[in-house]
């Protein structure tokens, strides 16, 4: 047994932080142990051409007709491991697989503070170049090899990961997605995680969860167990349908308290009243629809989607005449230009939406409640923006505005999602 409490480092102050709310906890187990911190991090408007990055430095592209910009202003949940006996803060991303983090010769104009490695003794460098790319940046990256221990897991692995030689717009990222999304030589870079799991297969759980609470403090993360201070007496649970990114049967977007009147109007009525907004694609067992990406700071959901949805939340706010500008909800995808104040009153006059998934093992449904709280996403005191944008067109994204409702357990042994509401629990330190 490893002793967390003992083992815990202090929380260092990271490169381009907008926003930081710190928080650790350590559990009496083996193998539990959770420290997140939650930062806001300013992305550059514009993007610095550096000639000698060895990257483009145009971040955006287009894909299936619709273009897409970095998200400007990224939530990151970080998390410390070591690296060749190194403490590297890396941000926590169920979206991609990889290990990947700054070097100290990393040519990076954005990321002076973030901390960085420096090849230890032990180090290998298997002489391997490739260009990595993100949903908010993008890098050219040297493959290495060293030990690495992951949170409280005391036993180091030699482990296979990615050093940037140059990266824009991107932190360190510990990848936890599955082996087919690692680098283009999956079975040389296998993902940290699976590579703990595979050195420990008869005591180590392959399971991880996260308590993911944005400004209000109390995030945690726990690898190899449950939370063991959440009540899982009313946990909600999801087949995983894809093993690349976490993909998921979600199958509606809907809302309480509100309804279409015969002429197609938006008007209240009562809370127990829910009324679709719209469809996700039917989950593919070839590939992902819609998937859950603690990576991804919005929800991408499908432009037929979203066309409904605006409305909707205009005409409450017309409704309790709450002043909202039109740029507010038309911001293009990665961007967040437009926020506005809103009083904790005006907040709560906002509706809930539910997102609607199969139930794990049968044809039930079940529904997620998504609270004005997070998809009106704080950027500032009394700062918000709004946390939907349309999907890309090949995959929808359910990121930190859905995971900031729920606690979510990722249990890979079963092949499913367990979710349980979780504004008992964010706010606390314990």
């Amino acid at each position: 047994m490893h002793n967390c409490a003992e083992r815990q480092l202090p929380l260092v102050v990271l490169g381009c932080l907008f926003l930081l709310i710190s928080t650790s906890h350590c559990a009496e187990s083996d193998y539990q142990c959770s420290s997140l911190q939650y930062t806001l991090r300013e992305v550059p408007e514009a993007v610095v051409d550096e000639s000698n990055l060895g990257v483009s430095p145009d971040l955006t592209r287009t894909i299936d007709g619709i273009t897409l910009v970095p998200e400007r202003r990224k939530g990151e949940y970080w998390t410390q491991i070591q690296v060749g006996g190194q403490t590297i803060s890396a941000v926590l991303d169920t979206g991609s697989s990889n290990l990947v983090i700054m070097g100290d010769t990393t040519l990076c104009p954005d990321c002076e503070s973030t901390t960085k490695y420096t090849p230890s003794t032990d180090s290998v460098n298997l002489e391997e170049a490739f260009t990595v790319l993100y949903g908010s940046g993008q890098g050219l990256v040297h493959g290495y090899q060293d030990n690495v221990t992951l949170g409280c897991f005391g036993q180091s692995t030699p482990s296979n990961f990615g050093v940037f030689v140059s990266a824009q717009n991107l932190p360190n990222i510990l990848g936890l997605a599955y082996p087919s999304l690692a680098f283009t030589a999956a079975s040389t870079y296998t993902p940290i995680w699976d590579q703990i799991v595979a050195a420990r297969p008869t005591s180590t759980l392959d399971f991880f969860a996260f308590l993911l609470c944005g400004t209000r403090g109390g995030s945690q993360v726990s690898f190899g167990a449950p939370i063991l201070t959440i009540d899982r007496s009313t946990l909600q649970e999801t087949a995983i349908t894809h093993e690349h990114y976490y993909a998921v049967d979600a199958k509606e977007l809907r809302v309480r308290g509100w309804y279409l009147d015969e002429n197609s109007a938006w008007q209240p009525t009562d809370a127990e009243t829910t009324t679709p907004i719209g469809l996700f694609p039917p989950a593919a067992p070839s590939a992902p629809t819609t998937i859950v990406d603690t990576g991804s700071t919005l929800n991408y959901i499908p432009l037929t989607m979203l066309n409904k949805l605006v409305p909707l939340l205009q005409a409450v706010a017309t409704y309790h005449n709450i002043e909202v500008p039109s740029s507010f909800w038309e911001t293009p995808a990665g961007s967040i230009a437009t926020q506005v104040s809103l009083s904790d009153d005006e907040l709560a006059r906002f509706p809930d939406l539910e997102v609607v998934f199969t139930q794990y093992a049968s044809t039930d449904l079940m529904a997620v409640t998504v609270r004005p709280e997070t998809y009106m996403k704080e950027s500032t005191t009394s700062k918000r923006f709004f946390g939907f944008r349309p999907t890309a067109g090949y995959v929808n994204i359910l990121g930190q505005v859905f995971l900031e409702n729920v606690y979510v357990e990722f249990d890979r042994n079963h092949k499913k999602l367990t979710f349980i509401d979780s504004l008992a629990y964010c706010g606390n330190s314990n």
